[in-house]
């Protein structure tokens, strides 16, 4: 009887634990924001670093762009569109150059900075409503240095 009441216990510690898994997959690693049509400019920063080749997330985008540079495992932030955009605007403010990786309901979308234009700027259109997970890189694999997101409405 006893050891019937601890395999159950067993049985449902696992299922609870396992049932909360992608929420945790979706803990981003610095602040979030949730825009609505209407809005100005939304803004959020963070710190680059990680060893994880952002490609494992996405070798392309929806426009076959390759996604190259490196961030952690988790997203560095989680955008909540509340309503449908037409065009947004995505841009990381850094000296340094820096990758954005973004994982959104209808696909991927990335771009890379270069030397001549350090600033990281991706502009689409079509954005649906939904939960949208961003990924700040650094080319280089452990590149640290700090950068601030900033989000329009086109």
């Amino acid at each position: 009887m006893i050891q019937q009441l601890w395999s159950k216990s067993v049985l449902a510690i696992a299922i609870a634990t396992l049932s909360t898994t992608p929420l945790l997959a979706q803990t981003a690693n610095f602040e979030g924001l949730s825009l609505a049509t209407g809005f100005r400019r939304a803004s959020a920063s963070g710190n680059t670093g990680g060893s994880v080749s952002l490609s494992t997330i996405a070798n392309t985008d929806r426009y076959n762009n390759f996604c190259i540079g490196y961030g952690g495992t988790n997203p560095d932030h989680i955008i909540e569109l509340q309503n449908n955009f037409p065009s947004l605007r995505f841009r990381v403010n850094t000296p340094n150059e820096a990758t954005l990786v973004i994982q959104g309901p209808d696909g991927m979308r990335c771009v890379t900075s270069t030397t001549m234009n350090p600033n990281t700027v991706l502009e689409d259109t079509n954005w649906p409503s939904g939960s949208y997970r961003v990924w700040v890189g650094s080319k280089d694999a452990g590149d640290r240095f700090r950068y601030n997101l900033v989000v329009q409405e086109r």
